[in-house]
């Protein structure tokens, strides 16, 4: 399938680098590197991890024609791993090989609005001092051309203990920090990088609360391991025990995971009843 691409030209772009991780994702990758190629200011490159995919190759063409097709365009780097280590140790590998001072995730079964990179380089070329920017997915305010620095959210430990404060997919940060995704992790490990970095005093975490993403609608949308909700409950223990041990105690762990274990059964029952 072929999406609708804007073709007005790109004289500038952001000295942002994409890491978009890849697995068994062939039925939506056009579709999300098609909205990162479509931004108003464009990133500077893209890079595709495929971790292993076990879609007897599909995943690897569609890489391969996504780069031939638009490598013209803009600069894209393919790595194929031999081993499936997880979407952590994926996005490491992408960071690793970044060449620019920032770096921004992209889930491959998601698409950016056509101002995400405008919207939030505007801000980071003014704050210097920022480490780390996003929003959460649940955000429905499109962000204009440029955006306004006083609707930014200064982040403090005390905002993790409820929520995960950032969508994966809404991340920018500064490529230089001392922190990495957990190796061979699989669930809420972008969640951990977060807590890392924001129980940092010497971070500066902002939050806009403009809409930066969404998923790639059904059908073409494959059920990914953020559906697991038990794996995910505990990765997310894991992170409230962290920030808990950092900056609080254990009363603080113990009531803010009595509200994560009520919020597992309510997504539990929601599913059970909607079938």
């Amino acid at each position: 399938m072929d999406f609708m691409l804007n073709q007005n030209n790109h004289k500038n772009t952001a000295p942002i680098s994409v890491i978009i991780p890849c697995y068994n994702c062939s039925k939506t990758l056009l579709e999300c590197v098609t909205s990162v190629l479509n931004q108003t200011l464009l990133p500077s490159e893209i890079l595709l991890l495929d971790d292993c995919s076990s879609d007897l190759g599909a995943t690897k063409k569609c890489m391969e024609e996504v780069k031939f097709k638009y490598g013209n365009q803009i600069n894209i780097k393919t790595f194929f791993s031999d081993t499936n280590n997880g979407p952590g140790t994926t996005r490491n590998l992408g960071w690793k090989n970044a060449i620019n001072p920032y770096v921004a995730f992209l889930d491959s079964d998601d698409i950016w609005e056509p101002n995400k990179i405008m919207c939030q380089w505007s801000f980071l070329k003014n704050n210097l001092e920022a480490t780390i920017i996003g929003s959460n997915i649940k955000e429905t305010e499109i962000c204009p051309q440029e955006s306004m620095n006083k609707v930014f959210k200064l982040l403090k430990p005390k905002d993790l203990l409820f929520k995960n404060p950032y969508c994966n997919s809404s991340v920018v940060l500064a490529k230089n920090i001392p922190y990495r995704f957990e190796e061979k992790s699989y669930f809420s490990e972008d969640f951990m990088l977060w807590a890392k970095i924001i129980c940092n005093q010497k971070s500066q975490a902002f939050y806009l609360p403009h809409k930066f993403s969404s998923e790639v609608p059904s059908p073409n949308k494959i059920k990914g391991l953020s559906s697991n909700h038990f794996k995910m409950y505990v990765g997310e223990l894991k992170v409230l025990k962290y920030i808990s041990k950092s900056h609080f105690n254990i009363l603080v762990f113990y009531f803010s995971s009595f509200l994560l274990t009520l919020k597992l059964f309510r997504r539990i029952a929601k599913n059970f009843f909607n079938g």
